[in-house]
């Protein structure tokens, strides 16, 4: 186990685009505990002076035009070409687990959602992984009911390793084919097992 100071075990949460991630984290949150999505810490370090000198020395300075990161651009720069995705996880991710470790836990299970943890290698950052997965369709609905266009969504998933390699990888998985309750029971199921492994 990966032990510190504030908490007895770092659970990542995975799975492509749209697949319940943050159905499955909320449902985590009501049972009490610690949830932390890994892209809002990322939005707030987006705004450190270090952080924007890092980024634009790695994607140059178009990036980071009047000492913000123009994170829309960011985005296109990194979903065209996997090895700056790459790049790009290997400068946050590192940092966002420090801070996670910083803060005083409630629950000494904490989970953490990362949607690239496998494309970003981050597999030795946590004690166990969940990943929730979806059918092809199903996430392909959901993205429109957000408002991404077909291209928008094909984009996104050609960054993301499909299914079937990470669930090779994963200690738990959980298709939300199923309805909301579905999900929170087989939710609590996995909580029940997490709190057994203290």
């Amino acid at each position: 186990m990966l032990l510190t100071a504030n908490f007895l075990m770092l659970i990542g949460i995975t799975g492509n685009f749209v697949t319940g991630k943050s159905a499955f984290m909320n449902i985590m949150d009501s049972l009490g505990f610690d949830t932390y999505e890994a892209d809002k810490i990322v939005q707030d370090l987006y705004k450190n002076e270090e952080i924007i000198e890092k980024i634009g020395k790695e994607f140059g300075s178009t990036v980071t035009l009047g000492e913000i990161i123009d994170r829309d651009l960011l985005r296109v720069i990194v979903f065209n070409d996997k090895k700056k995705l790459k790049k790009l996880n290997s400068i946050m991710h590192p940092i966002v687990l420090e801070k996670i470790k910083e803060i005083e836990h409630e629950n000494k299970i904490v989970f953490v959602e990362v949607p690239l943890l496998f494309e970003a290698g981050m597999e030795k950052s946590f004690d166990k992984i969940i990943l929730i997965k979806s059918s092809y369709e199903t996430a392909k609905q959901r993205s429109k009911r957000r408002g991404f266009t077909d291209i928008e969504f094909e984009q996104i998933r050609e960054s993301q390793e499909p299914d079937q390699k990470k669930e090779k990888k994963a200690d738990w998985v959980i298709d939300t084919e199923g309805d909301i309750s579905e999900l929170r029971k087989k939710t609590k199921e996995i909580a029940k097992e997490l709190e057994a492994l203290k």
